[in-house]
């Protein structure tokens, strides 16, 4: 199977909520092809596995492969927010904020700060998927 049809199978698995499927062919498609929407859902992948670490070391890829992703951001920020490293979380979406005109990121810096001090996990959730 060439990348393209993995690539697409493992988003159909994503769709379904097999990850660990999902993932092991991102994966392979990786092997192949190694771009930044590639690493994106390897990492996407982790955190719904609750493996945050490892989704931070593929979204660190995807943003040195392509800075101008806003979801990248989101999703590394969240990371950082899920093992409690605020400073870093709030740097990213600085980051973020910087290289990108993006309504969606400017109100999440803007509301980050309340987030982290009054424990607005589920409201993070939502703007990080």
């Amino acid at each position: 199977m060439n990348s393209y049809n993995l690539y697409l199978e493992a988003i159909n698995l994503y769709e379904q909520k097999n990850y660990k499927k999902a993932l092991n062919l991102f994966l392979k498609v990786l092997e192949q092809q190694n771009n930044y929407l590639i690493n994106y859902n390897i990492g996407v992948c982790y955190i719904e596995l609750n493996k945050f670490t490892d989704a931070i070391q593929f979204l660190k890829k995807s943003l040195y492969l392509n800075k101008y992703y806003e979801n990248t951001y989101i999703n590394l920020a969240y990371c950082y927010y899920k093992k409690k490293d605020y400073k870093s979380c709030y740097r990213i979406i600085k980051e973020g904020v910087s290289a990108i005109n993006s309504d969606k990121l400017n109100n999440i810096e803007k509301n980050l700060f309340n987030l982290i001090i009054y424990g607005g996990e589920n409201e993070f959730n939502k703007k990080a998927k």
